[in-house]
């Protein structure tokens, strides 16, 4: 057990150098460290609303775009690095930038423009979808027994 315990701790340990090893080396390939990036995301839902959040800091909200096709929405941004790193030796970057992309599936077809509202506040973005919009955009259609259709 011991073995194991020590095992594991060694490994955590290069676990940790390899990514330091290849931060530095995506630093060292562009003047600023890029790559995609998924954001945290929670989805919550009631009688009345769907609502995802997406942990952005540091995302403008001129650079976050949201496309709905029924029931799939997508988000897509970036998030720009916000320092130069002309005149310094890079020694460690843990930071993520560059584009990110959340696709995500939800129970009912987005049909309303109206039903979708959005609000990016300290760091948070927050997609709301308002199902009773969506409701009142459902409608029925009865088949007459007295139509021909040829």
């Amino acid at each position: 057990m011991l073995g194991e315990l020590v095992q594991q701790i060694m490994q955590e340990g290069l676990d940790g150098l390899v990514h330091s090893q290849q931060s530095w080396d995506l630093s060292q390939n562009t003047s600023t460290s890029t790559s995609n990036w998924k954001p945290s995301i929670d989805i919550l839902e009631n009688d009345d609303e769907i609502s995802i959040f997406l942990s952005i800091p540091g995302v403008k909200n001129s650079s976050i775009d949201i496309d709905i096709l029924n029931n799939r929405m997508l988000i897509s941004g970036e998030r720009e690095t916000p320092y130069s790193t002309e005149n310094f030796q890079i020694k460690r970057t843990e930071i993520i930038y560059g584009r990110f992309q959340r696709t995500i599936t939800i129970p009912i077809s987005v049909t309303n423009q109206s039903s979708v509202s959005t609000q990016l506040k300290d760091g948070i973005l927050k997609v709301k979808i308002d199902k009773r919009v969506e409701q009142q955009n459902r409608f029925s259609i009865r088949v007459n027994e007295n139509e021909n259709n040829n």
